[in-house]
């Protein structure tokens, strides 16, 4: 989250390469796949640029991670981390794969080589050996007490100078860690239209969930660096694969039509491989710089059968089985889906002083980028029937796992399975991409000007299956070609001030996923969730007035005034059928944001306090989002996912004499909307049939971080993260006018659990 905009308005890039996100359908990145020890630098940028990808409006993250090292060196840690939720309590799983523990499935949970491209439902032969022999029939629950979570890294740094003055260096990285995740008691709901007849809250859905993870992280890093004179060539690889096994039950009632008394569980393993690798050079030729890169990354998505369990309570007055909890027809649910996504690129970068006006050096930049992506998506869906006449009269009634789901029952004339996979849940795309800029700098006395044009076209495929049991497909393209100006100048105040206007406009362009009309069912948001392939990207104007003082070297005082105007902004909306709702995405007509920002790191020496280092990050953000008001179900409202302030600050304290540091560290983000609500647009429109939108409530966390060195090898890690453990809360603010045309406001809320405290200790031996 950079200035309090969501991860779609934020990129990432590793060594000036595009990376795919650590999440299929959304983008992301998770940090804690890089440990710091294999980290160089991050840069965050917020102001566009020419040089720099215009797909971002709140920050661009450039990560470099260590190439050349200065000494031979060899780091070994190891670590243990409890969660306060988690680790004293009960953890339920299904059954791993002996491979679980290293992030992914060795095939044991995946669709046997029996099952055909497409099951034929009416071959009865066929349906009771699939049924019998097609799947992994391990429905089991097993019931550990969690160890601590354990966390290993592993990483090694070498230099070799060769003939002819050159040298390579070498950093090789292998990191692991297992863990466990519980959240009990999580309330998870969802509400009507507000009764104001009886004043009280109107529940679609009222669930009590309780989720248990086992995830499993392995990531490598392989860097080869050379280097002669002004000449540098890099082989730099980045791998990660992750793992989580989660199991899930629910307890509680919807009421749509009517109540039912219900109780689910889902099975669901899903694991994550994502690569990237770039060979890249720099050169100096006659005074001029040369840098080139071309990269390879994937991603790839497995999550073999997701298992769905339904059960609800026959509340039929009278009936013998009354009050006991059933299994329906089409209530027991399987899919499998598989992700592939490849990304090819490249770029090159020329930079040439230039002097104009006698003694006035200017700087002169071009380059050019390309990119090939490729993204295959596959889902197969399947449920179980039965036949009531072949099974006895309280089947239904009986324990799911352990009586109905057994061998002895699997047949075509009793239980069985039927494929209900439509083929229109499953994509292809491709995205062909290629950019060119020029930059010019100039400084001209105390000012300083950098004026930049990047033009990006690109044409993203997305090809669709077109029928539900055919495999015939159409295309859709969306083609753009943009402009996007930049202009950066600074003014030198003296030495250590300087005043910084920006403006830039940049991109926000959809996602593969957005565009499909492929519908995915989100336990969770006990939703299905759908693209919009009408979905237009969305074009954002950044400006940016800053003050920046910089005591020393180290430090820094910046204080900055933004402002962003999005035109088709994407955001969340959904299609209501009656209380069951499709999640999808829309544009809406423009957006407003505009905040205030002020960054810090200051030594304290200047008070007398001598090793303290204050650190603060805040921000105040107003934002608006204008709708349609004929075609959307929505009124203006601020962004989604849009934070109005964030606070991060950090005391440190740093001994280099002692080997000692430790910070105290204090997040906290405003109430931001997660959820999107419904406005009533009929004919004579009230407050009171509209739908509110969900926020999450505004938590603080509070870190502690220690560590020790002793000796020269040894050096103990301890950290104390979220130590308040305050709940996560969704809520919502329903209004209604009465019968007097008072206005009243009331609370309820849609979503709570507590994350849990964690403490991490850990040992690092470096050599």
């Amino acid at each position: 989250i950079v200035r309090g905009l969501a991860g779609r308005y934020n990129n990432v890039w590793i060594n000036n390469t595009a990376v795919p996100s650590t999440e299929a359908d959304t983008r992301s990145f998770s940090f804690d796949m890089l440990p710091s020890s294999q980290l160089e630098s991050i840069m965050i940028v917020k102001s566009p640029s020419a040089e720099i990808p215009a797909d971002f409006s709140g920050g661009f993250v450039k990560i470099a991670t260590k190439s050349m090292p200065d000494k031979n060196e060899l780091f070994i840690s190891y670590g243990m981390n409890a969660n306060s939720e988690t680790h004293f309590n009960d953890h339920f799983y299904n059954t791993a794969s002996p491979t679980d523990f290293l992030g992914f499935d060795n095939g044991v949970r995946s669709l046997r080589a029996s099952v055909p491209l497409r099951m034929d439902n009416n071959n009865e032969a066929q349906v009771t050996d699939i049924t019998k022999n097609g799947f992994r029939n391990d429905w089991s629950v097993n019931k550990v007490r969690p160890m601590p979570d354990q966390r290993i890294n592993f990483m090694i740094n070498r230099v070799y100078n060769l003939k002819n003055d050159s040298k390579l260096g070498m950093v090789g990285a292998v990191n692991y860690s297992h863990g466990f995740q519980t959240y009990s008691n999580m309330l998870n709901a969802r509400f009507g239209v507000y009764n104001t007849v009886s004043d009280e809250s109107e529940y679609i859905y009222k669930y009590n969930d309780n989720q248990y993870s086992i995830d499993d992280k392995l990531g490598g890093m392989f860097n080869l660096t050379w280097i002669k004179g002004n000449n540098k060539i890099e082989f730099r690889n980045i791998f990660n694969q992750t793992g989580k096994n989660r199991y899930t039950t629910r307890e509680g009632w919807q009421n749509i039509s009517s109540k039912y008394i219900q109780e689910k569980e889902e099975y669901i393993y899903s694991s994550r491989t994502t690569y990237s690798g770039q060979f890249a050079g720099t050169h100096k030729i006659a005074g001029s710089d040369i840098d080139w890169n071309a990269g390879y990354s994937y991603a790839g998505l497995n999550q073999p059968d997701r298992r769905i369990i339904n059960r609800e309570e026959n509340l039929v007055v009278g009936d013998k089985y009354f009050g006991q909890m059933a299994i329906d027809q089409n209530e027991i649910t399987r899919d499998f889906v598989k992700l592939d996504e490849h990304i090819i690129s490249g770029a090159v970068n020329y930079t040439m002083p230039v002097n104009v006006f006698g003694d006035i050096k200017s700087e002169f930049k071009a380059g050019l980028y390309g990119e090939y992506r490729t993204r295959e998506y596959n889902n197969r869906q399947f449920f179980y029937r039965f036949n009531r006449y072949g099974l006895p009269e309280d089947f239904v009634y009986k324990d799911v796992v352990g009586e109905i789901l057994t061998d002895g029952n699997f047949s075509s004339d009793k239980l069985y399975i039927y494929e209900d996979t439509d083929n229109r849940n499953s994509y292809k795309g491709t995205n062909m991409q290629g950019s060119a800029y020029v930059s010019y700098k100039l400084p001209a006395g105390r000012f300083n000007v950098l004026a930049g044009l990047r033009a990006e076209a690109a044409r993203m495929r997305l090809t669709s299956y077109e029928k539900i049991y055919e495999f015939s497909t159409k295309n859709r393209d969306y083609d753009k070609l943009d402009l996007f100006p930049s202009l950066n100048a600074s003014y030198n105040i003296n030495k250590k001030n300087l005043v910084r206007l920006a403006y830039g406009s940049s991109v926000n362009r959809q996602e593969f996923r957005e565009v499909s009309s492929s519908v995915f069912y989100d336990f969770n948001l006990f939703s299905d969730v759908k693209g919009n392939p009408d979905l237009k990207q969305a074009k954002i104007h950044n400006i940016d007035l800053r003050y920046e003082y910089y005591p020393s070297n180290e430090e820094y005082v910046t204080f900055a005034l933004f402002y962003k105007y999005f035109i088709n902004p994407i955001e969340w909306t959904y299609l209501d059928a009656g209380g069951s709702y499709t999640y999808t995405f829309e544009n809406a007509l423009s957006a407003d944001n505009y905040g205030i920002e002020i960054d810090v790191r200051k030594k304290l020496d200047f008070i007398g306090i001598k090793g303290f280092t204050l650190g603060l990050n805040a921000a105040y953000i107003s934002s608006n989002v204008n709708f349609d008001q004929q075609n959307s179900l929505e009124k203006d409202r601020p962004m989604q996912g849009q934070s109005p302030y964030i606070v991060n600050s950090s005391l440190y304290y740093d001994n280099p004499e002692l080997g000692l540091s430790a910070g105290i560290l204090y997040n906290r983000i405003g109430k931001r909307v997660v959820g999107i609500g419904r406005v009533d647009t009929g004919s004579g429109a009230s407050i009171n049939n509209d739908v509110p939108d969900t926020y999450e409530i505004p938590r603080d966390m509070v870190d502690i971080v220690i560590s020790k060195k002793i000796g020269k090898t040894l050096e103990v890690k301890a950290s104390f993260k979220d130590i308040l453990n305050q709940e996560v809360v969704f809520e919502q603010y329903p209004k209604y006018i009465d019968n007097q045309g008072v206005i009243h406001e009331r609370k309820q809320v849609a979503k709570s659990f507590k994350p849990g405290a964690n403490f991490y200790l850990g040992l690092q031996l470096n050599f």
